[in-house]
């Protein structure tokens, strides 16, 4: 394992499902790594570390699944993936794996239900108007959310077909984001699932679902904080894609992830959600399902995409398009309620 983070070496032992001790520091310059998540896939990790500095004050520094190392070689880059709390104590996050056909599974994070500020306060740069009045969100139920925007194989292998093919701005595999779907497309691929299931379970995350997942916690522009040289390691936006000739979305989970251990919330493409875009209400609200309908008969689209700038990639950012919709920069998320 590489030694980094300011020349800090960090001694520890790679913690996978079947685990090892986590015990917090004791002394300047120690570390530990938390324990996998519980209902991580076997094989996977997904580690945090915990470093206390030289005046006893505690620091998270946390990486995901799969390639330790790999993370390590950002140095103090590194941020995100909140396996251990504010404390340095562990906290467990809950994933399933649905089976949907030949192999092909889908995987879920549990999300617990919270609070948090909804929309941009004005002083955030890049910000559109429609991002505010920035206004408090209940979210009273928790609820599965995937932790990968949904494949090009996970498509297929429900729908049997791919609307991708001879598009431009696709590069075709297996884990790449299945795009040129649009949101009445994915109301058939949502009622499949749940036909399979024998109940009505799967869905798109509403807005408020999604923007909480999206921040893990934080109010900051991005899940990852306010450091605009760290896009590169979380997000394919605009200036990673277009620029060196790769305009195209890129294989799910191919960068960082959030603290909740959610990848891809920012860029790659955009997501859609189950509301008609509307105003937001100053007041505070429990369980938003956004407006009644659209004029334009928008709906709401989240991240951003792979051809999008830095403005758009936010976590408050809005997005709109029609339901019959569709293009390389639009793909899809799935929540599922139990």
């Amino acid at each position: 394992m590489r030694q980094s983070l300011n020349a800090i070496a960090y001694v520890a032992c790679l913690a996978l499902i079947i685990g090892c001790a986590a015990d917090k520091p004791t002394q300047p310059g120690g570390d530990v790594l938390a324990p996998a998540a519980k209902g991580a896939k076997k094989g996977k990790s997904k580690v945090s570390i915990c470093h206390i500095d030289e005046e006893g004050v505690f620091h998270l520094i946390s990486v995901a699944e799969p390639a330790v190392d790999a993370h390590l070689a950002h140095g103090d880059e590194i941020a995100g993936g909140d396996v251990l709390d504010e404390n340095c104590e562990p906290v467990f996050q809950e994933e399933i794996t649905i089976d949907l056909s030949d192999g092909v599974t889908l995987e879920m994070v549990w999300i617990e239900p919270g609070t948090f500020l909804m929309g941009s306060p004005e002083s955030e740069q890049y910000r559109f108007v429609f991002e505010g009045p920035q206004h408090e969100v209940t979210i009273s139920q928790g609820f599965y959310l995937g932790k990968y925007e949904v494949t090009q194989e996970q498509w297929e292998v429900v729908m049997g077909e791919a609307p991708w093919l001879n598009q431009r701005y696709v590069q075709v595999a297996p884990d790449n984001p299945a795009s040129w779907i649009s949101w009445n497309d994915m109301q058939i691929f949502i009622g499949k699932l749940n036909a399979a299931a024998g109940e009505e379970i799967y869905r798109f995350p509403t807005e408020a679902e999604w923007e909480y997942a999206s921040r893990a916690g934080t109010t900051t522009p991005w899940s990852f904080g306010d450091d605009e040289t760290q896009m590169g390691n979380y997000m394919w936006y605009y200036s990673n894609t277009f620029p060196v000739g790769e305009a195209y979305s890129h294989a799910v989970g191919s960068k960082l992830p959030n603290p909740w251990g959610l990848y891809d919330m920012h860029g790659n493409v955009w997501e859609w959600c189950q509301d008609w875009f509307g105003d937001y209400s100053s007041e505070a609200q429990i369980d938003p399902t956004g407006a009644e309908s659209n004029p334009n008969n928008y709906r709401v689209g989240r991240s951003g995409s792979f051809a999008h700038g830095i403005q758009y990639v936010r976590s408050a950012s809005r997005g709109t398009a029609n339901p019959e919709h569709s293009s390389h920069a639009f793909g899809a998320r799935l929540l599922r309620t139990k």
